[in-house]
């Protein structure tokens, strides 16, 4: 089964953000934290809301945390 797991939470005061797999990463939460994509570790990548959109019509399942 193909599930796409958002993970909507802030990235202070939750560990739940901390703890998840991030494949895409938010680019308008990274230019809002001054974070450019070289601090980034290593396999997650800035991310769009269009990328976003192909990934909900891909998921046979949506998980929102």
């Amino acid at each position: 089964m193909k599930t796409l797991f958002i993970v909507n939470h802030p990235p202070y005061g939750t560990e739940h953000a901390f703890n998840a797999l991030q494949v895409g990463v938010c680019s308008t939460c990274l230019d809002a934290r001054g974070l450019t994509d070289e601090e980034l570790a290593e396999g997650p990548e800035r991310s769009t809301l269009e990328e976003l959109a192909d990934w909900t019509e891909w998921a046979e399942k949506v998980l929102v945390f």
